[in-house]
């Protein structure tokens, strides 16, 4: 995803920095058989998000019922977020395009995310 949380100023920034840069270098290598694209995952299950919830890396003395009740509210009613073979998938449907086609941008979301 591309949406900016609070307190995530400049990790939203990074996020488009990335777009123009993918961006810039598409309009550089145009021509020349070099595809550029970018994956744009809403939230995917992985130890960043694990930190998040926790407030720190292991998670040692939180109550594991209210982490996983914070992961719940940030994904949705139905508590559905992405895992990482998710977006592995999402890598190998673009490179298996062919040779003469880019997908610029894929997002992918999980279904009841209702942010991205």
């Amino acid at each position: 995803g591309v949406v900016a949380g609070p307190g995530g100023a400049v990790y939203g920034a990074t996020k488009h920095f990335i777009e123009g840069l993918s961006n810039g270098l598409r309009q550089e290598v145009a021509g020349k058989g070099v595809r550029v694209s970018t994956v744009q995952p809403s939230l995917v299950d992985t130890p960043l998000i694990t930190m998040n919830l926790t407030g720190g890396k292991d998670g040692q003395g939180t109550d594991k019922e209210a982490v996983e009740d914070r992961r719940k509210a940030m994904a949705g009613m139905a508590g559905t977020i992405l895992n990482p073979d998710d977006v592995a998938r999402a890598v190998v449907f673009l490179l298996s395009q062919p040779a003469h086609c880019t997908i610029p941008c894929l997002p992918v979301h999980a279904c009841a995310q209702q942010f991205s």
